[in-house]
């Protein structure tokens, strides 16, 4: 079991932050700072997607990426995400909550978790915390 991974998550549809939609667009699209926070992640040797990232290649090439979901390591890789500022308007503006997870089913790398939500086994909504 893997415990305190942290995730960020939108409770209207149990997606992430790049897949929880608003129609047809992606919620996080409607932050202020969108175009930084889009130019972080896009650059794969620090925010690789499950098929970038090396390490879970070998781990994970079986993995139908509909069925995980994406999450931190630990607190230190979310304060690399995203600023106090950013994630505080993904909580309060865009409605996003940041979630500890302990969880049975997963795959890691250095850069993320990599998990099938069915494998939740603890759940702690740790949003307040970034307020």
């Amino acid at each position: 079991m893997r415990t305190n991974i942290i995730r960020i998550e939108h409770p209207s549809d149990g997606m992430g932050l790049w897949r929880s939609l608003d129609g047809y667009t992606s919620k996080i699209d409607q932050h202020s700072q969108y175009n930084k926070i889009s130019k972080r992640h896009s650059n794969p040797s620090v925010f690789p997607g499950l098929y970038e990232d090396d390490e879970l290649q070998y781990e994970a090439k079986d993995v139908d990426i509909c069925d995980y979901h994406f999450a931190f390591k630990d607190l230190a890789q979310l304060e690399v995400a995203l600023t106090r500022e950013e994630l505080k308007e993904c909580i309060e503006v865009l409605g996003f909550q940041v979630l500890m997870l302990d969880v049975t089913d997963y795959y890691e790398s250095s850069y993320q978790i990599v998990f099938k939500k069915e494998s939740i086994v603890n759940k702690k909504d740790i949003s307040s915390m970034f307020l």
